[in-house]
């Protein structure tokens, strides 16, 4: 009898044991909905101020009726921007249209600006919800000025020349190359051979205007006095600090033209 009771007794809390545990397995219900980014594209480009930025936005969670994007410049208070009514959706968005209500003009953009899209309002059949998430724009120039490049070098520091041959210009970052022989055949005729070492000297290229960023091996810095673009050929007039100077014309091989550097 006694081995009974105590059977009983075990049976009994192992029922309780397993009805809280069914319980707990009984779904929540799931209210609100948030904006999902995906396949953000493209950036402010003060080289093209008719491009676009673009991206693509979903609903998670509930579905959305409607929500609103803000917009902010560089971390500013933001402000609206529009309502979105559907969803899915591609949404692209000027420059213009980017700066409107945000007491800035398209002129006053700056390499390095960004303009940041957040998301509010996010309107469900079960309420209005805000959204964390963002995207931001950069504001840049395309710069696509890599290759392979024959030169001819005329009136330089030694000689009257031409000297050509041929050039390449790596990118090594956005609108920034290195060159592997910054003076254009003039070293190997004035010294006997091109430098060992071109230092830390970098082109620059913001928007189609190039500059020379760093110095040589020997601590000169380079600039240009003139620079001209006629089709496939870019000529530089270039000089430094110890005083080596030159005109080099840069021809194109692959049958496009230079942009409107300066």
């Amino acid at each position: 009898m006694k081995k009974i009771s105590l059977l009983l007794v075990a049976l009994f809390f192992v029922s309780i044991f397993t009805g809280c545990e069914e319980e707990d397995t009984f779904p929540f219900e799931t209210k609100g909905a948030t904006v999902a980014i995906a396949n953000a594209a493209g950036f402010f480009d003060l080289g093209d101020l008719s491009n676009t930025f673009s991206f693509d936005a979903s609903s998670l969670g509930e579905n959305v009726s409607s929500f609103d994007i803000l917009k902010s410049y560089n971390g500013g208070t933001p402000v609206f921007h529009a309502t979105v009514n559907s969803l899915p959706t591609t949404i692209s968005i000027t420059p213009a249209e980017a700066v409107d209500g945000l007491g800035i003009s398209t002129d006053d953009l700056q390499i390095g600006d960004e303009i940041i899209f957040s998301f509010d309002n996010v309107v469900t059949a079960s309420g209005t919800y805000p959204s964390g998430a963002s995207v931001a724009a950069a504001v840049s120039c395309l710069s696509s000025l890599a290759g392979t490049y024959d030169f001819s070098t005329v009136d330089h520091f030694c000689a009257a020349g031409p000297e050509t041959g041929q050039a390449t210009w790596t990118e090594v970052g956005p609108g920034t190359y290195e060159i592997d022989d910054w003076a254009y055949g003039t070293y190997q005729t004035c010294y006997g051979g091109s430098a060992a070492s071109w230092g830390t000297l970098q082109l620059s290229d913001v928007c189609n205007q190039l500059s020379i960023l760093g110095d040589d091996n020997y601590g000169d810095t380079w600039s240009f006095s003139s620079i001209d673009v006629d089709g496939a050929n870019l000529t530089l007039a270039w000089t430094n600090t110890y005083g080596e100077s030159g005109t080099t014309t840069l021809t194109r091989t692959d049958g496009t033209e230079w942009p409107p550097l300066y």
